[in-house]
């Protein structure tokens, strides 16, 4: 796996132009991006992961050309989202063209869309297309936020990484549906921002065992290292006393460094407090199985 620095980007738009899969970084988390319109490329992707096939995968763009390769004119309410929060951590599900393959997609007839708002993603997607990209992980690890989750994940298994600062919000992007007005994943963007946009909306961030999702995060295993994960709300300090340690706080900018720093430690078991903010607490939840200790 090569390591690229930003003055080296044509060398990556070279590997994407070949078929081939490189990590890049984001402000969310790193990027594992394929040409979103070549299907073998995108299946290196999700061998490269061991990512399920129906699990989707969102399309990273870097100007209104590209959207217009992948989905037809928008309807008023993604104009709306789209002059709000483009560039930014925010992904609508839109119809796509034919010419995005189902590999992409999963299979639907509905395609994830973001445009970054990250210096070196958007050079690096203008020069090489629409880019198909989920976390550059393991599939079911903590999302990478730096360039050595990715190597410490990926190495020998991608062509290259693109090197860049630590993504400076640490989650994944909201992700949500116009035609339904349905917020599919929770994110920095939040339900009271988009909703004094375009007015109530509905909320389905998990989907049952048999139904496909339309947004990744929405059904399989995610975000868990190996040690166990117990999440404590409550009387905290009454069980810091008890257990005899402080209790682990996590923050949308160290939850998945902090996560990956557990397997480091070697832990068998962690207490995560349990936090505030939404779309850090489906994350902890979702790493923890909802594993909750109430005291």
């Amino acid at each position: 796996m090569k390591t690229l620095k930003r003055n080296q980007l044509n060398d990556a738009v070279k590997i994407i132009a070949n078929g081939g899969i490189v990590a890049f970084p984001t402000e969310t988390v790193y990027g594992l991006g394929a040409d979103a319109l070549n299907k073998e490329a995108v299946k290196k992707i999700y061998e490269a992961k061991g990512r399920a096939s129906d699990n989707p995968l969102i399309v990273h763009i870097a100007n209104e050309e590209q959207l217009n390769i992948i989905t037809n004119e928008l309807d008023e309410v993604s104009k709306i989202l789209v002059t709000a929060f483009w560039p930014g951590p925010f992904t609508l599900i839109l119809p796509k063209k034919d010419i995005v393959p189902n590999e992409t997609s999963a299979g639907l007839d509905t395609i994830g869309v973001r445009m970054p708002n990250s210096s070196i993603a958007l050079e690096f997607i203008e020069k090489a297309g629409p880019i198909a990209a989920p976390s550059a992980n393991i599939s079911g690890k903590p999302s990478p936020t730096t360039k050595s989750h990715v190597v410490d994940d990926l190495a020998g298994k991608i062509d290259a990484v693109i090197g860049g600062p630590k993504c400076s919000i640490g989650i994944e992007s909201t992700v949500f549906d116009p035609s339904t007005k349905t917020l599919l994943r929770l994110g920095s963007i939040t339900i009271s921002q988009i909703e004094a946009l375009v007015g109530k909306i509905n909320i389905e961030v998990n989907v049952k065992a048999n139904e496909s999702p339309k947004s990744p995060g929405q059904k399989y295993k995610h975000y868990s290292p190996n040690a166990k994960l117990t999440i404590v709300k409550g009387n905290l300090s009454l069980f810091e006393e008890k257990l005899g340690q402080k209790l682990i706080e996590v923050n949308a900018k160290n939850l998945f460094a902090t996560l990956r720093d557990l397997d480091k430690k070697g832990l068998s078991h962690a207490y995560i407090k349990c936090p505030d903010n939404m779309a850090v607490l489906d994350r902890v939840l979702k790493a923890a199985q909802y594993n909750i200790l109430e005291v």
